[in-house]
């Protein structure tokens, strides 16, 4: 009970930060222990994707296939679904986002403001 107080706040800024999409802070309040290895390894897998998703949306491929190089891939384990990097990886070949992520409403939408 002391330590989910204790939590309370940096999980409030860590949301807050998604919802934002404030991705630099969203990796400074991951590198604290909120959560264990793998449950933050999974979070920041999920936030990258979203990011990445964004940056597709937005039009931005060079930044989009930087990101998945860099930040995505090394978290490829942390997928929700074996073929779901595959998935990312061919939404560079995409007209729009919606092609492969059906459920995509663009970056309002994703954090829950659209």
């Amino acid at each position: 009970r002391l330590e989910a107080q204790r939590l309370r706040p940096a999980i409030r800024r860590l949301r807050r930060a998604v919802l934002e999409g404030d991705w630099p802070e969203v990796e400074k309040q991951c590198g604290r222990a909120i959560v264990g290895d793998k449950q933050q390894k999974t979070f920041l897998y999920s936030a990258y994707r979203l990011q990445y998703l964004e940056l597709l949306d937005s039009g931005e491929h060079q930044k989009a296939f930087s990101h998945l190089t860099k930040r995505l891939k090394p978290l490829e384990a942390c997928a929700a679904s074996p073929g779901e990097f595959r998935e990312l990886c061919y939404l560079l070949t995409c007209q729009s986002v919606q092609e492969v992520v059906r459920e995509w409403q663009g970056a309002a939408g994703a954090r829950g403001g659209g």
